[in-house]
């Protein structure tokens, strides 16, 4: 699974009240930020790149 489906499959509760809608804990969402972020630096730099 790429990154950009991990951080998009994994937060279920990102719009809350949704049939898959959880508590998510402090640990979750700062991995889901930093990965976020390492995903926008490498997007605005040009390592990755649409094939």
């Amino acid at each position: 699974m790429t990154m950009m489906e991990t951080l998009w499959n994994a937060q279920h509760s990102r719009h809350g009240g949704g049939p898959n809608s959880r508590r998510q804990n402090q640990d979750e969402a700062e991995a889901a930020v930093n990965l976020a972020v390492f995903l926008v630096q490498w997007l605005s730099t040009g390592v990755l790149r649409k094939a």
